[in-house]
């Protein structure tokens, strides 16, 4: 088994190739505590995203069923649900649409707390994303949530790297902190992750 420092690296942690030795691994614990709570929200904003491209057949196929519920936008625009949008733990999503001239306009709709400041100060649905295209406004959002999952998952390993420095003044954790990063990534984009996974495990010879 390798070594480094002197200590035995035996620790395995998820999606991470390699082992970390104790002093590594309870860093490892303590950091990652500290951003626990964000971790979990981006695993929330990356299931919600794989969610709804994987139902975006069936979310096409309710654009002819007539919307029960309405909202109103910021303008006075009144909009018909066509579905409930899968989303963080944080407020809900609708898509929506309504009868412009001879044509329609889908919506992406966020509705916030009626008792927040957002909600006081401009009402409580925001209208994110409008195209006459359902399919490319879906495909938009995702994209914009997945950019958005990706710049959370930077902020999460930016945060990692001060409390390392901070905490452990002098030590070399870079390995605590690709740990974590992988780990982040791995939400992000598992097929690219699991890639570079195989190419660390080939050029280190290791087999976990």
């Amino acid at each position: 088994m390798l070594k480094r420092n002197g200590q035995l690296c035996e620790h395995s942690v998820p999606d991470y190739s390699g082992r970390l030795t104790d002093s590594e691994f309870e860093a490892y614990k303590a950091v990652f505590g500290t951003v626990e709570t964000e971790f979990n929200e981006l695993s929330a904003i990356t299931q919600a995203v794989a969610q709804m491209e994987k139902s975006l057949p069936e979310f096409l196929d309710k654009i002819s069923t007539p919307g029960s519920q309405s909202l109103d936008g910021q303008d006075g625009a009144q909009w018909k649900v066509v579905a409930p949008l899968p989303d963080s733990q944080h407020g809900e999503m609708f898509w929506c649409k309504r009868q412009l001239g001879d044509m329609e306009e889908f919506a992406i709709v966020e509705r916030f707390d009626p008792n927040s400041p957002l909600a006081a100060a401009q009402g409580e649905f925001d209208v994110q994303m409008t195209d006459t295209d359902p399919m490319r406004l879906l495909r938009d959002f995702i994209n914009a949530r997945r950019d958005a999952a990706q710049l959370f998952a930077n902020d999460i390993v930016t945060a990692v790297q001060q409390q390392t420095s901070e905490k452990y003044p002098g030590e070399d954790l870079n390995r605590v902190v690709e740990a974590i990063s992988h780990r982040c990534s791995k939400k992000i984009s598992p097929e690219q992750t699991v890639s570079s996974v195989e190419a660390r495990r080939r050029s280190e010879g290791m087999h976990v």
